[in-house]
């Protein structure tokens, strides 16, 4: 593992496809561009010369797609920059925010930006490589180097090991902080099961200092820029997340802005695709399985409760309230349909869905990735109810080889975009119970899909 931490790397496809992914962004200071933002933006605090930025974001795509040393690319920067005319000390007066003076020839700058995009791109091709691998290595340890650069309130955790789905690798999934050296490995069900490696409890990771809920962490400010954020103790402050996690919800958030810039007969073909891309199957595939795990965790909370005295109300209440605080859902959003240009969808085009919505009701009806084709063809061709100001519900007969189902969408406007509510195979009859509490707005076109 040690070359890891020189970089010293060979090629890794996904790293490579995390940097070259990126696009270019301009950021007037480094908390500028803030945490999850960095998985979709490249940029160089200070530089508002956009083929600088380009230049750097090639040559650090490079350095992985070749697994070039850090002294490699130091040298290929240097002799880019002195081409750009950027070598040395510059002054910048173009952001509305105030004056800046940069030096991207200076050695310490020229590390960060390597050392810090490289590192970014191996953890993130990493965490798509855990979550692929999840089923046979359902945990994993936290470790790093130890010497005397290493961090106190890294090397804390040193030996925890936690489910992959765990809060904790939201915000402590390594790299933690400039040049941090941590890393995680993977434990195999058979070590789990046999002993040999055991999992932290929630009270020993508490006795770290470790808390799931923002609220308790100390506040962070920026001066220059005002930026103010809650960070975790003994993290960097731009460094509590996740970019594995970040990239596939970032990219969500990319792509329908993209649409939402097409022409209606663009935007309704670009939508036609997005539910079949892998990071949309990975996004369903997990908000079933943790929503799955979620129920099982409440279901088994409220029944303590329960025999501990509390009524019925009280101890689901709290129950819900412990799942919602141990187990959340990840903020991934993922467009999936255009509405139509007509009165039905008062005039709102996108139509997103996140993962709480996919895996909130899970135990019940669980959908497949395939499903949410149908949001789409349930929005062109189903019969439209107003359900209340700003909410719709939407019913489709789908024709197929086992006969006819229907199913039903539901739809709340919010921040000018339809956010799904539910989706679910639905009855005649239940159909017909809620259709008297609602408006039909727009009749339906008979089948919706073959």
């Amino acid at each position: 593992m040690a070359d890891r931490f020189n970089l010293d790397v060979g090629p890794d496809p996904a790293a490579v496809a995390f940097l070259a992914g990126k696009g270019v962004q301009r950021s007037w200071r480094w908390p500028s561009l803030w945490r999850e933002q960095h998985a979709t933006a490249f940029t160089l605090a200070g530089v508002w010369r956009l083929d600088v930025i380009a230049a750097a974001q090639e040559l650090t795509t490079r350095a992985v797609e070749a697994g070039e040393t850090y002294e490699m690319f130091q040298g290929a920067f240097a002799e880019r920059l002195g081409k750009l005319g950027f070598a040395g000390r510059q002054v910048v007066e173009e952001f509305a925010e105030g004056r800046r003076i940069v030096n991207l020839s200076a050695p310490w700058r020229t590390r960060v930006i390597y050392d810090t995009n490289v590192r970014q791109a191996y953890a993130a091709a990493e965490w798509t490589a855990i979550e692929e691998t999840k089923a046979s290595f359902p945990a994993l340890m936290y470790l790093g180097v130890r010497d005397e650069r290493t961090r106190a309130s890294h090397a804390q955790f040193f030996g925890v090991v936690l489910p992959v789905d765990h809060p904790f690798w939201r915000t402590h999934f390594p790299p933690n902080d400039w040049y941090c050296r941590c890393f995680v490995i993977q434990v195999s069900v058979d070590d789990l099961a046999s002993g040999t490696v055991a999992l932290t409890s929630e009270a020993e990771l508490t006795a770290l200092g470790y808390s799931a809920d923002p609220e308790t962490w100390p506040e962070w400010r920026h001066e220059k820029t005002g930026r103010t954020a809650r960070t975790p103790p003994g993290i960097g402050p731009g460094f509590a997340y996740n970019a594995g996690q970040a990239r596939r919800q970032n990219l969500g958030e990319l792509l329908g802005r993209r649409i939402e810039t097409l022409s209606a007969d663009q935007a309704r073909a670009a939508a036609a695709d997005l539910t079949a891309l892998p990071q949309f199957v990975d996004l369903v595939d997990e908000a079933v399985a943790l929503g799955q795990t979620r129920a099982i965790a409440r279901s088994g909370e409220a029944a303590r409760l329960l025999g501990a005295g509390l009524a019925r109300d009280q101890a689901e209440r709290l129950a819900r309230e412990k799942v919602d605080a141990e187990l959340p859902f990840p903020k991934t959003s993922w467009p999936l349909a255009v509405a139509p240009e007509d009165s039905a969808f008062d005039g709102a085009r996108l139509v997103v869905v996140n993962a709480s919505a996919i895996g909130h009701s899970a135990d019940q009806h669980p959908t497949r990735p395939a499903d949410w084709d149908r949001v789409r063809r349930l929005i062109e061709s189903g019969e439209v109810w107003q359900a209340g100001k700003g909410e719709l519900t939407i019913v489709g007969r789908f024709a197929g080889a086992q006969g006819e189902q229907l199913w039903a969408l539901g739809l709340k406007r919010t921040d000018g975009a339809w956010r799904v509510r539910t989706l679910f195979p639905t009855s005649p009859r239940r159909r017909a119970t809620f259709a008297a509490k609602r408006v039909l707005i727009r009749p339906g076109a008979g089948d919706v899909a073959p």
